[in-house]
Formats: structure tokens, C-alpha cells, sequence
């Protein structure tokens, strides 16, 4: 990450709080239990369960591949994990768009 990158999400930071109307360390408190909120709704676990399974800070698309991988996982028996799952994603995309036009869908 670049020193313009840092600065360009420190700003954001400081926006949201602003917006929010909070200093920046109780923006980031905020935002912290609004992960672990998403990640007890999205994989059923309790308070306890996501922090100690380092999910408190993760992004909400990290927390939706974990939940992929948990159902697929026990779909087929075989241990899927998050990455695996956004891996595959990242492979789709590439195969989206390094489609040639004879080879794209028809519909």
C-alpha cells in the first residue's frame, strides 16, 4: 500500500466519522461490533466465536465466502476454506472477461 493509499483511507475514516459525528477511535469501535454483528448474523456463531476465530475484523466479503465455504464444505465433505472460495470467484471474473466473442453465451 502507497503512502497516497494510507492517506486516501485515513480520510475516509475521518469523513465517516465526521458523518457519524464521533471522534475516529470511537469510529473504528463502531465499526468494529458492526463486523462482528454481521459475522454472528451471517454464520450463525456467538459474540465469543467470531472473536475468537480472528472474524471480528474481517470484510463483509470475507465473512460471505466464509459462509460459502462453510455450506459447501459440509455439501461435499471436503474441507473448503474462504480463500478457496474467493479464489474460484477471482478465476470466474478472469474467465469473464477473457471471453472472446464467439465463445460468450447465447441467449
Amino acid at each position: 500500500m502507497t503512502v497516497d493509499d494510507e492517506k486516501k483511507i485515513q480520510q475516509l475514516i475521518e469523513q465517516g466519522a465526521k458523518r457519524l459525528g464521533v471522534s475516529v477511535e470511537e469510529y473504528h469501535k463502531i465499526r468494529h461490533e458492526e463486523s462482528i454483528q454481521n459475522a454472528m448474523k451471517v454464520l450463525g456463531l456467538t459474540r465469543e466465536e467470531v472473536i475468537a476465530q480472528n472474524l471480528a475484523d474481517k470484510p463483509k466479503f470475507y465473512i460471505a465466502a466464509e459462509s460459502r465455504a462453510r455450506r459447501l464444505s459440509a455439501e461435499t465433505g471436503q474441507k473448503i476454506t474462504a480463500h478457496d472460495v474467493l479464489n474460484q470467484d477471482q478465476r470466474r471474473v478472469e474467465e469473464l472477461f477473457h471471453e472472446k466473442p464467439d465463445e460468450s453465451p447465447k441467449g
